[in-house]
This record gives structure tokens, sequence and C-alpha cells, in this order.
């Protein structure tokens, strides 16, 4: 007779469903970490500005979109040094809160060019990297090449599980929803890597009593990083009405931002945008007309802008907090004879900003 063996693991595999119903992995408990958060980034900005300590763009940017959140708007305006914001130590990432949109927007235009750079680059390269970069699917959106785009988005096609780093799963997974309101086209290319995404996420999680671990290859993954993954797989559960991916991800940004007392206002600063993604007060870039190829954006913190076209008259509407300041930088915008503000005729005019009235600059490009 033959005896045969078959080895049992007693290791139960992860799955998100096992978290369910873990206190930390529940709405009212995240929602109460995340507001703890937020109000330690706030306190902790302050402390900054009465010790008269350096302050970083992304600290005032973070802290300015807090207070926003707080209906604090303007208070959190005033309350940045006014040795802030001179022109040596700022880019286009505070633009739409402060003045001096014409040296902004270089910085705005060399940061679009590099990552054009970067996007071609990467369609010729077998590497994944490219997915690991911020604001990935607007850069796509508005690259003019769409061949360009698709060999960078094909290149997920056959990833392989077990190699894929968790940071480029992550970056899959956050482009393929950023690409979804952008353009469905490109996003489609992606959906055939979602699942490998999410399993290759589940792999790095595990359970440690009532919290999630993070971990690639026997290495504790980074603070940022768990909460960036977590984040992603919150918003993916959102959209798919998977209640499993929700609460994984609430408890996995539970696990690494419940004891945020002990981040400093750099950590804080970094890990506000990731945390606060639906936070529309926070600039970003919107795509607000598409015609034969050619998009018109803004760089800016309205929840909403509506562009319409008739009669060759181009109407941009902005839903913003009325009377209060907000800069705005479009690109392609075609030739124009005149702009109305409010219905009165306007000038270019480089000094508007110092006249505390409304005005624009224009940039022939």
């Amino acid at each position: 007779s033959v005896v045969k063996y078959k080895i049992h693991d007693d290791k139960k595999k992860f799955t998100f469903e096992d978290i369910v119903d873990f206190v930390a992995a529940q709405e009212e408990v995240y929602v109460s970490t995340i507001k703890a958060f937020k109000d330690k980034l706030i306190s902790s900005f302050n402390e900054s500005v009465l010790s008269s300590a350096v302050l970083s763009e992304q600290s005032v940017v973070s802290y300015v979109a807090a207070m926003a959140e707080n209906g604090l708007y303007k208070e959190g305006l005033d309350s940045v040094p006014q040795s802030f914001k001179r022109v040596s130590q700022r880019s286009y990432l505070s633009a739409p809160y402060f003045n001096n949109l014409a040296a902004m927007n270089t910085t705005l235009d060399k940061y679009v060019l590099e990552m054009k750079d970067k996007i071609e680059e990467s369609s010729v390269s077998s590497a994944l990297d490219i997915f690991t970069v911020d604001n990935l699917a607007f850069n796509l959106a508005i690259h003019p090449n769409p061949e360009v785009v698709l060999n960078v988005l094909n290149k997920v096609t056959g990833v392989n599980v077990e190699t894929l780093p968790v940071s480029v799963a992550t970056g899959i997974l956050r482009t393929y929803q950023d690409l979804l309101p952008l353009n469905q086209d490109y996003a489609k290319v992606l959906l055939q890597a979602v699942e490998i995404c999410l399993e290759r996420i589940t792999m790095s999680c595990s359970i440690d009593g009532e919290k999630l671990i993070f971990s690639e290859n026997d290495t504790f993954l980074s603070v940022s990083q768990a909460v960036n993954t977590g984040i992603i797989l919150m918003r993916y559960g959102l959209l798919t009405n998977n209640d499993a991916y929700v609460k994984g991800g609430r408890l996995l940004v539970n696990s690494y931002v419940a004891d945020s007392s002990s981040f400093d206002i750099n950590t804080l600063s970094q890990l506000y945008p990731i945390i606060a993604y639906d936070n529309h007060l926070y600039p970003h870039f919107s795509i607000i007309n598409s015609t034969e190829g050619k998009k018109v954006w803004a760089w800016n913190c309205a929840k909403e802008i509506k562009y319409t076209l008739e009669n060759n008259i181009a109407t941009i509407e902005l839903d913003f907090i009325n009377s209060q300041i907000h800069h705005v930088i479009l690109k392609g915008i075609a030739p124009f004879s005149t702009i109305y503000i409010y219905d009165i005729a306007y000038r270019t005019d480089p000094r508007f900003e110092t006249y505390n009235s409304s005005g624009y600059v224009y940039k022939n490009e």
C-alpha cells in the first residue's frame, strides 16, 4: 500500500472579510481618528508659528486647507506669517491661497513639463515606478500623445502579484480610480490589473490584535505607505460598494494614525493631502473642457468649475467660498479679445494682486 502525506498549514490566509467587525474598522472610529489628526495638525502649526520655526510650503498648504475644512479659511490665510509669503520660498503649490501668480506659473510650467518627460521616458521602459508618482492620472489625461499614454498604461499587462511592489500596486489602483472621471478609455486599460493589486495589498496585511500590520518582504512599511494604501483601498471599496475593502482601508489608516499625537508638523502635513483626498479646498488640478484633444484645465481650490462655449463666448464659473480670496491658474485658454469678471471688462495687469480687487495676468502660450 502507498501512504500519502499532505502538509497542512494551520495559518489561515488573511482576507479583509476577517476584520469587518473590528472596532477600529467602523466609520465612527475612523471619523474620530481623522478629526484628532487634523486638530493635531492645526495645533502643531500654530506652535511652529509661535516658536518662529521655519515653515515648509507643504505645512502651510495643509494647515490652510485643514482650517478651511473647519470654516476658517480666512483665519487660516491670516495666520500664515508674511515672511513665508515671499516669492522665493514658494511654488505653484500654494498659489491658489496667495498672490504672485506670474512667478508661481513658471514653477507650474516646469512641473508639467517634467511630468510630460517622465511619462515619455516611462513609455519606452518596462519599469512600473511611474505609478508611484502623485497626480499621475491628471498628467496622463492632459498628455498630447495618446499612444505614449497607452504604452505607459499597458505596462501593467501580466504583472506578477509575487513581485509587484506594494507602492506600485497602490499607485496603479489610485491611478485607475483617478482616471475614471478624466478618461474612461485610459482607466479601462488598468482594470486588468486591479484584482492583482488588491491581492498584493491583501498579502501585505496581517492581524495584530485589533490592528493591521503592513509589511513587504518581512519588512515593515512606512506610516506614509500604510496610510496611502489604506485611503486608496477605502476609496476603492466606496467606489465598488465593497464593505470589506472600505473597512479594511479604515482599519489600516486607524492602525497607523490613531496615535498621531506623536507626529511632528512635517509628518502631519505630508499625510494630510493623502487623508483629506476629498477636500476640494486643498489645491488641485481640474480638467474643465476637452475639445478635439485640446484640454482646458486649472490649478485651483474651487468645489467645481464649469466651462461653456457658445457663440464664440467662453464662460467660466467657479464655485468657491463667497467673498474670499481664490487665485486660479488656467491653461489651454484660446486667444481672446476681452475678459469680463463679474460683467466688468478687465485688462491684463501683473500688479492686480496689490489692489485687493479682482483681476488677471495673461501669458500668451
